[in-house]
């Protein structure tokens, strides 16, 4: 006899054809259809429940994260059997986003599927276990506990919990609502689910099924088994291989030192064992390119599951040129005992594994993730909160919108060039806000074809040709690897003058170019200038802020740009002296610096770069790229316009820019350090405290600054003032 919860299946399957009579062909960014999904609750008592998307009745709503596991895919068995693999994603998730995961059925189908039903079990029981160790550890991300007046609310204060008691209700309610596990697999769905999954396409990081094919001498095929690599971004990846066919795999041991192979590992690949030994992945990959092995595979311990194999510390300053990848302990002991085996590195296309709708209810791709953690799901996660907030900001606020660029494919030494009419600048000092709201996509309809590398873009400005403004920097972006998502609002009021002719009431025709280095795949801009909350300037203001709005820039003053960062770099700076003019109230110092290239101190990319403007040689404004090398400094600015998983490695910070990323204006008020009279600023540009002076392959600072000088603007005239 069918239980009840088996009945409900039956009704939504009969509700679920209804929708998917015709199955859209979706594309990115395409309006999500309503959905049904028979799901198993995060909770202790086992609770099913139905999603419902898109009806009258709906009771899961954008954004949502999906997540598709199959037992086929050694990144994913390395993701989901990491103890900690949700306290990851519950450690940085926003507080609003769904997460569904479901499931493929690997095996032959069984009665009902309960292959699925209990890794939705499995996965669910996880979870909720999972929210009593985090909250154990960091119960202060509950907002509305209750403290004794006389203790100060620390970021990590803990919270006993009683094994498996019941959570806050505010945390229950947030997390459990949100997390959840499909108990039908995938090819039962009946809805326009597993057509995304089907249909749009992955390659590069972790995308498909990676796979080792076992072969004799001849190359006739023993078996294919799921791999994993090690780390993208520590060593190189089996690809390299592929020139030498297929290689001669020899057993060495558990290769913790050099001298006690087994046998010889010279030419061939090296099948190294986990079970004995005790030394980290990098001394088994070292000494086996010590002993001249081509490559490295790792089987895992016996009845464990596949490992992230990454370097640790300081072990990561060693370099290594050979790849290595974890099997499975069975594959890996049944070559072992083989005579002479053969192994060639594969990658079998499949499902994608992971998808999103937005909180505008499109749906949307979840780029890579470099590495098996559900900090990929958060990262996107994340994301889809930053885009929203940045429509609210475009759609909500009174602005004047000047198109400029409108999904333009830029490629070349010209890049894209535009004539714009916009208004003079005695308006354009009305606005309390001036802002670029720049987007970059890329040729076709996926993330897949976008270039591969990251470039600066740089947008100029001529207003007047005469003028030595014209031509300098109003913008500056950096291109994000292979994603097509980035949006940026960035203010620029500062820079206004740059949009200034000769005629200040006169409306200006300039000329804007966009552009990035000429060798780079196409990118596709688009670019508004939004001008934003006229300002009413009054003979006489109640509040001090009230007076700051009018506050404007008027000039702008090109003071020092970048160059080569080596032991030559200061020596070109000269003292700049100037006098502002005499209508001036406050004078300000913008610029916008970042670091690239790699000497042999990884400058001025992944270093640490400080960037000095001395006013009247004793007041000092510096400018510090701290973030500069840190293993997550651009991951943990995804809310700030980071584009999430990226193709490459976009998690590090650098100096001064995150891939996928505006590059915001640094401004500073300089007015108190001021004379009356002549004035001077002079710049110097540090590594380590001092001057660079790189041994080889030095980089470079791009930079533009400035000095603009600022007035309040003069009342407007009303009729009532002319009688």
């Amino acid at each position: 006899m069918f239980s009840s919860s088996f009945t409900a299946v039956i009704a939504i399957s009969v509700i679920t054809l209804t929708f998917s009579a015709e199955i859209p062909n979706l594309k990115l960014g395409d309006g999500a259809p309503p959905f049904m999904i028979q799901a198993r609750k995060a909770d202790q008592y086992d609770t099913l429940e139905i999603l419902k998307y898109g009806t009258n009745d709906s009771n899961i709503h954008g954004p949502i994260v999906f997540l598709a596991h199959t037992k086929r895919s050694g990144f994913l068995e390395s993701l989901f059997s990491d103890p900690e693999c949700f306290n990851k994603l519950i450690d940085i998730s926003p507080d609003n986003v769904n997460y569904v995961f479901l499931f493929y059925a690997d095996s032959a189908p069984t009665a009902c599927n309960n292959e699925v039903k209990a890794m939705a079990d499995e996965f669910a029981n996880r979870f909720y276990d999972a929210i009593i160790s985090y909250t154990k550890r960091k119960s202060c991300r509950l907002e509305k506990l209750r403290w004794p007046s006389n203790r100060v609310r620390s970021q990590f204060d803990e919270y006993e919990f009683n094994e498996r008691s019941p959570l806050p209700s505010e945390f229950q309610q947030n997390w459990l609502s949100r997390v959840h596990f499909a108990v039908f697999p995938v090819s039962t769905l009946g809805n326009w689910i597993p057509r995304v999954l089907s249909q749009w396409y992955c390659s590069g990081h972790n995308c498909g099924l990676d796979q080792i094919v076992v072969e004799d001498e001849q190359g006739e095929m023993v078996c294919v088994a799921r791999r994993l690599d090690a780390r993208y971004d520590w060593l190189p990846s089996p690809d390299t291989l592929a020139k030498y066919g297929h290689l001669l795999v020899v057993y060495v041991g558990d290769a913790c030192s050099p001298d006690t192979f087994v046998n010889r590992a010279a030419g061939h690949l090296a099948l190294v064992s986990n079970e004995t030994g005790n030394c980290s992945y990098l001394i088994k990959v070292q000494n086996c390119q010590k002993n001249g092995a081509l490559g490295v595979l790792v089987f895992a311990r016996q009845n464990q599951p596949l490992e992230d194999m990454n370097c640790q510390g300081s072990e990561c300053n060693t370099q290594l040129n050979i790849p290595a990848s974890m099997i499975t302990f069975d594959t890996g002991f049944k070559i072992k005992g083989s005579s002479r085996s053969y192994i060639r590195f594969q990658n079998t296309p499949s499902d994608v594994f992971a998808f999103g709708i937005d909180g505008q209810g499109k749906v949307q791709e979840t780029g890579w993730f470099l590495y098996p953690s559900m900090r990929f799901l958060a990262y996107q996660a994340q994301w889809f909160n930053y885009k929203t907030n940045l429509l609210k900001n475009l759609t909500t606020r009174d602005a004047v919108v000047i198109n400029v660029f409108n999904h333009t494919v830029m490629q070349g030494e010209k890049g894209v060039t535009a004539t714009v009419e916009i208004p003079s600048i005695d308006d354009l000092q009305r606005y309390e806000h001036v802002e670029l709201d720049f987007s970059l996509s890329c040729p076709g309809s996926t993330d897949d074809p976008c270039a591969h590398w990251d470039h600066t873009v740089q947008l100029y400005v001529c207003c007047n040709s005469a003028s030595k403004l014209c031509g300098l920097e109003l913008g500056r972006w950096i291109t994000p690897f292979r994603r097509r998502i980035g949006r940026w609002l960035t203010p620029v009021k500062p820079l206004i003058p740059l949009l200034q002719t000769t005629d200040r009431s006169s409306k200006n025709k300039c000329v804007f170019t966009v552009k990035t280095v000429p060798w780079a795949m196409a990118w596709v801009p688009s670019l508004n200038i939004r001008l934003v909350g006229k300002v009413q300037v009054l003979r006489h203001y109640t509040t001090y802020h009230s007076m700051e709005k009018s506050l404007a820039p008027f000039q702008i003053v090109p003071l020092f740009r970048g160059g080569t960062f080596d032991k030559h770099y200061n020596s070109k700076y000269s003292p700049f002296s100037f006098v502002p003019p005499s209508e001036t109230e406050r004078v300000k110092l913008v610029a916008v610096i970042t670091g690239h290239g790699s000497d042999n101190n990884n400058c001025a990319e992944f270093c640490v770069t400080s960037h000095h403007f001395i006013v009247n040689k004793e007041h000092n404004y510096t400018r510090v790229f701290s973030n500069a090398g840190t293993a997550m400094g651009c991951a943990d600015r995804v809310p700030e316009g980071v584009v999430p998983n990226e193709h490459g490695t976009w998690l590090y910070g650098r100096d001064g820019w995150c891939d996928g990323q505006e590059v915001i204006p640094w401004v500073v008020d300089i007015t108190s350090a001021l004379k009356p009279s002549n004035n001077t600023i002079q710049y110097f540009g540090w590594f380590n405290n001092t001057d660079p002076n790189p041994t080889r392959d030095p980089g470079e600072i791009i930079m533009y600054s400035y000095l603009v000088y600022y007035k309040y603007l003069d009342a407007e005239i009303s009729s009532a003032d002319l009688h």
